[in-house]
């Protein structure tokens, strides 16, 4: 599934569709490791952006990835994403420096921003099959 070209009413009420969107997927795990692992500001991430990558992106742009990559529950962005950082993606001191819960899919991603475009790649897959279950049984 490209998750760039998704249909804007597979999306979740409070999510934005990618589909016009002139950045890759890459860009949008780089936001989301900004953003969310290093706890950056939506303007301070979208100057980091500029200034290590020559990457031009508005922060509206980037709220919009945050919200379309926690859209699955309709919660806060910032909660949704910063639980699923620290859960599965963020390694602590207190566990060898390891992740709590190790999720297989991730262990061939070598850094943050392709483990963040694991995991949406999944979550996308899963809310896909829960709308199609809806589908087919909307009680």
């Amino acid at each position: 599934m490209d998750f760039f070209s998704m249909d804007l009413l597979t999306l979740p009420k409070n999510a934005s569709s990618l589909k016009f969107s002139r950045h890759s997927a890459h860009v949008m795990a780089l936001c989301l490791t900004l953003h969310v692992n290093l706890g950056l500001s939506l303007r301070k991430t979208s100057q980091a952006l500029r200034d290590l990558y020559n990457i031009s992106i508005s922060r509206q742009q980037i709220a919009d990835y945050c919200k379309t990559a926690a859209g699955i529950d309709g919660a806060s962005y910032d909660l949704t994403l910063w639980v699923a950082y620290y859960n599965f993606l963020r390694p602590h001191k207190h566990s060898a420096y390891t992740v709590l819960n190790e999720v297989e899919m991730l262990q061939g991603a070598d850094n943050m921003p392709g483990k963040w475009q694991t995991t949406k790649k999944r979550l996308t897959d899963i809310f896909l099959n829960c709308s199609y279950i809806w589908l087919i049984n909307p009680k």
